[in-house]
């Protein structure tokens, strides 16, 4: 059961989604970077590679160093460690019921083809602009990927329930963030499944998940 570091890049998605929507939940902040990065993955429609997908482990830094900790069994007790695995398992099993629903995965495509072409528009803009220039434009995009997840994913059983501060959970730049999260997670869950991952497996490769997680993670640091 040694992973791949296929398997590994994906799970670190399925993660680093988990990890943002504790953050989105129950925070005023989150990651912005690794936030941008997993909406960006959904953008990757017919990749060749999970690199591609991510653009490679930096794309999920956040996730690596998060699978890391939490697979050694490190604060497991906490509250954000307990609401982490429950999302974890949420959109794992999201993903299972998106695989058997060909009508969903029609609608999701065809919505995210439609994004892509102001994704591009938006990377062309990133460039040489400052993070308060693009926060504006960063939060748009989140509300159109929160709008599709809302059409598509949010319509399958059974249904993500997200815990958190009322205050955060009621803005709607928040909540297009955990939806924008949530739907990159349940992708990333998605892929890592075609990879041939199972749940049941990480009972007998936790350790070497883990490992290859904290490798990767240290490749990145700068």
């Amino acid at each position: 059961f040694t992973p791949t570091q296929d398997k590994v890049i994906a799970f670190a998605g399925l993660v680093q989604a988990g990890k943002l929507v504790t953050q989105l939940a129950m925070e005023p902040d989150c990651d912005e970077a690794a936030l941008r990065a997993s909406a960006a993955s959904l953008m990757v429609m017919h990749p060749e590679s999970m690199d591609e997908i991510f653009g490679g482990a930096e794309g999920v830094h956040l996730g690596l160093e998060s699978m890391s900790v939490l697979l050694k069994g490190r604060g497991l007790q906490s509250t954000m460690a307990k609401e982490l695995i429950r999302y974890l398992m949420s959109m794992d099993q999201l993903a299972d019921r998106l695989q058997q629903s060909r009508s969903t995965q029609a609608l999701i495509e065809k919505g995210l083809e439609e994004l892509s072409i102001g994704f591009s528009s938006l990377v062309e803009f990133s460039e040489g602009s400052s993070d308060e220039e693009l926060s504006d434009e960063y939060d748009a995009f989140y509300s159109r990927i929160g709008t599709l997840y809302q059409k598509s994913l949010s319509q399958l059983e059974p249904k993500i329930m997200v815990r958190g501060a009322q205050g955060y959970l009621q803005d709607e730049k928040s909540v297009a963030r955990v939806r924008t999260s949530l739907f990159a997670g349940v992708r990333a869950a998605y892929l890592w499944h075609q990879q041939g991952a199972r749940r049941w497996q990480l009972l007998f490769a936790r350790r070497a998940y883990a490992e290859m997680a904290r490798e990767l993670a240290k490749q990145n640091i700068s």
